[in-house]
């Protein structure tokens, strides 16, 4: 049988820029990125794969009804068996990468099988993991920057949809039990283990894929503690009260990638409670995989970090300042407490109300890359 690449995650391990970067940069004849008009894949594989579509949450917010998802999964599926068919006929390797499979249902994954058998196609699954302070860190910015799950501090070790996908070990055995021994490839996504450092030039070299390093984009870089302290302000006080379009809070997000200031971290004392779970995933992925996922939990601690809620409601007198630029508002006077947090999240959903037109136009100009690259060379 040929061989279908499936890039699986997990999320907050480079997956945005491997994704990206392929989409607009793989000029490797060898192989193919599958797109159906997405740079992720999970957009598509729900409609065509869930056993209850209508529940993926693209859906819910289109508000289509049950035919509607269900015509949309057949045209999806139509198009990946044309593109797959293509690739077997051309002996081209696909290429599928989606974050969305490390929380899939097993029912999901086992169609996804089962289709890619049917075309002829056995699937080498690469699967990414991180160190699990470093991930948990990661994922609170992603969460707090998009606000899926309305997460609160104490969320970060109490949300069982949060920390389920730290269960390394688990995960990487229903990926094998489902797509086969032998399916799977596993690397750590931490600077020092990836080829030059780089999620995307590891992935490349791991496949044998031919990649321009200077086409590498980065995409979805962290925030600064300062802009994380800002976002969770305003979804904690503001965000309900004037919910933004997907394009005005990527617009803001644009504008907290430029405050600079000290990384995020949480101290050793949040990760505590869950010292046990990592040391038990460490040791399983050492003995299976041959990963070393241990770190130094306490290594920030000494540094400003996270310790509880109070300490996401401390602000400083210099990103004020630039909020209030930003907002074309008065500077908040440097204060703690919900209600200077008040004052914040307010001024947050008046940058959001007046983006920059730097911003604007970069987004602009993303939608029509695409756009183009997708009519040249889009499935």
């Amino acid at each position: 049988m040929s061989t279908c690449i499936l890039h699986v995650g997990a999320a907050k391990t480079g997956t945005s820029s491997i994704q990206e970067s392929l989409f607009y940069g793989l000029d490797d004849p060898r192989f193919r990125y599958v797109n159906l008009g997405h740079l992720n894949a999970g957009a598509f594989l729900d409609a065509v794969f869930h056993p209850n579509p209508e529940q993926y949450w693209y859906h819910r917010m289109r508000k289509w009804s049950a035919e509607e998802v269900r015509r949309r999964g057949q045209r999806l599926e139509a198009r990946l068996r044309r593109v797959l068919r293509q690739c077997r006929a051309s002996q081209v390797t696909p290429i599928i990468s989606a974050e969305r499979c490390w929380v899939a249902p097993d029912p999901l994954l086992e169609r996804l099988g089962q289709l890619l058998a049917d075309e002829g196609f056995s699937p080498r699954v690469i699967a990414y993991v991180r160190p699990a302070k470093s991930w948990i860190e990661s994922a609170f910015q992603q969460v707090t920057k998009l606000d899926f799950m309305r997460l609160r501090f104490e969320d970060v070790i109490h949300r069982k949809e949060f920390l389920a996908k730290i269960h390394w070990a688990d995960r990487l055995m229903t990926f094998e039990r489902i797509f086969g021994p032998g399916s799977l490839t596993v690397r750590t996504f931490r600077k020092k283990d990836l080829a030059s450092g780089c999620a995307v030039v590891d992935f490349c070299d791991t496949l044998g894929i031919r990649f321009d390093p200077k086409a590498v984009r980065r995409v979805n870089e962290s925030l600064s503690l300062d802009a994380v302290r800002m976002f969770y302000a305003y979804n904690q006080f503001a965000r309900a009260l004037s919910p933004p379009s997907v394009a005005a809070n990527e617009l803001l997000e644009l504008r907290l990638q430029g405050l600079q200031g000290e990384p995020f971290r949480f101290h050793s004392s949040v990760v505590e409670p869950l010292a046990g779970l990592i040391l038990e995933q460490d040791r399983r992925m050492l003995d299976s995989h041959g990963l070393d996922l241990s770190e130094d939990l306490a290594a920030s601690d000494a540094g400003a970090c996270i310790r509880n809620e109070s300490d996401l409601f401390e602000f400083r007198s210099a990103p004020l300042e630039w909020l209030g630029r930003v907002s074309g508002q008065p500077p908040i006077a440097e204060g703690s407490g919900e209600a200077t947090a008040r004052k914040v999240a307010m001024q947050m959903a008046a940058a959001m109300r007046r983006a920059h037109l730097g911003c604007r136009v970069e987004v602009l100009r993303r939608r029509v890359q695409f756009r183009l690259r997708w009519l040249r060379c889009g499935d």
